[in-house]
């Protein structure tokens, strides 16, 4: 069952990118999965979420003319999911793309639009779009969170980090990259209702609660399986 605010991984394509299809993910699904390799509109994709870091990001599959498929590995680097493909065999770093061990080494996907949003306003916007469904072939616990206890920001993180005082280890934020720049705003505004202003590339930008991606700080723990939840 999904209520209105449970969140989705809205992926929109427009025009030349995936030939304007819009697909929604749930994240009760990608949760357990964490990747599906999908194609809208003829393109090749592989929609990622990290669980543990609450990164959400798509990516064109196809890397030098030839189109791979990822799984998990199972491992992490800087608390982040860490992908490979089933062609070469090469590691991937989910947040950024970058091949890090393998025939690909150094190669980056090329980033795809995404965000995560509730699913009341998909629906209202979306009404014919495609879902993936929870007829996977796996028996999961759709609904449920396998790194609920994780999920306390005032739990300390299970691998050491840096030492930064300027936010809490889990403190989810929301990163925004412009050209080589970027910047973290803290999740914790958005709740507040507070709007933030930043500037990032030489470019100002704002935001306001409801319309993009959180990203924990600092993940934990491995993944539990690597299997590929596909649509139907």
């Amino acid at each position: 069952m999904t209520k209105p605010r449970d969140g989705r991984l809205c992926f929109r394509g427009g025009g030349e990118t995936v030939g304007g299809e819009t697909r929604a993910y749930p994240l009760q699904i990608l949760i357990w999965h964490e990747i599906v390799n999908d194609e809208l509109g003829g393109v090749p994709v592989a929609v990622t979420f990290c669980p543990l870091c609450n990164t959400a990001i798509a990516f064109d599959r196809r890397v030098e003319g030839r189109t791979l498929d990822f799984g998990t590995t199972g491992k992490l680097r800087h608390s982040d999911l860490v992908m490979y493909d089933r062609q070469s065999e090469s590691w991937w770093q989910q947040f950024g793309g970058e091949a890090l061990v393998g025939r690909y080494t150094g190669t980056r996907l090329e980033r795809l639009p995404a965000r995560i949003v509730a699913w009341a306003d998909f629906a209202r916007s979306h009404p014919g779009a495609r879902v993936l469904t929870r007829e996977t072939g796996f028996d999961r616990a759709y609904g449920s969170n396998p790194y609920q206890s994780y999920d306390d920001i005032g739990s300390p993180p299970i691998f050491a980090v840096p030492e930064d005082d300027r936010l809490p280890p889990k403190e989810r934020v929301v990163y925004v990259e412009r050209g080589k720049e970027s910047v973290a705003v803290p999740y914790s505004r958005w709740r507040e209702g507070a709007s933030s202003g930043s500037s990032s590339g030489g470019a100002s930008s704002s935001s306001a609660g409801g319309a993009a991606s959180p990203r924990r700080s600092t993940p934990g723990r491995s993944p539990p399986d690597a299997t590929l939840a596909r649509p139907t």
